[in-house]
């Protein structure tokens, strides 16, 4: 004998089955079973300051670049006019270096980096300069140093030379109450060559800027 289920059974039943179904899926969905796992992200390695990055165990190291102008070396043209303006500037510096009592001691020593003209025209100089001197119970001294000097020699066998020297001179004079006078003065130093030998040949200057 076969036993009916009535529609509303059947119905109570299938009820129960999804109710069944959705506790199981519950139950497995609050045990992780169906967790969610979310993308990893690699973080960028932290690096500590003062701490030396290495690249499979080897440290790189980026040495600065170092940019290196080098000097072209000196010819003996340039070497022999540096040593001129040496020369010239040293003349002048004792040249201007005087007082009214030395009896113009200094020019007398310059004698030996003349020319026999240059001698002859210092002389007469002196001459000059001792005839219209002040009194020299009154002391009147200069001292001088040159501070820039420029020649050009034309080129390797060129036996003269013009260099222009200019000079910071101080001024003293005993009887003054005032302090000593600074004053710059522009030179002209010619130079010839002589026997293998640099004389100075004719000297020039302008006037005192006070």
């Amino acid at each position: 004998m076969t036993m009916k289920i009535s529609s509303k059974t059947r119905g109570w039943l299938l009820l129960g089955i999804v109710i069944i179904v959705l506790a199981i899926l519950l139950y497995l969905l609050f045990n992780g079973k169906f967790e969610v796992q979310a993308p990893l992200i690699s973080e960028p390695p932290v690096v500590q300051e003062g701490v030396t990055t290495t690249i499979s165990e080897s440290v790189l190291e980026i040495s600065p670049v170092q940019e290196t102008i080098s000097q072209p070396p000196l010819d003996d043209r340039a070497r022999n006019e540096i040593q001129l303006e040496k020369m010239a500037s040293a003349f002048v510096e004792r040249w201007v270096s005087l007082s009214n009592q030395d009896n113009f001691s200094n020019l007398a020593i310059l004698k030996n980096q003349m020319t026999d003209k240059m001698i002859k025209w210092t002389d007469e100089y002196i001459k000059k300069q001792t005839a219209s001197s002040l009194d020299n119970d009154i002391y009147m001294g200069v001292q001088g140093q040159a501070l820039v000097a420029n020649g050009t020699l034309e080129n390797d066998a060129a036996t003269s030379i013009d260099i222009d020297v200019k000079i910071r001179g101080k001024e003293t004079i005993a009887s003054s109450l005032n302090e000593p006078k600074v004053f710059y003065q522009e030179y002209k130093v010619n130079m010839v060559k002589s026997g293998g030998t640099w004389l100075v040949d004719k000297l020039t200057w302008g006037d005192r800027q006070y």
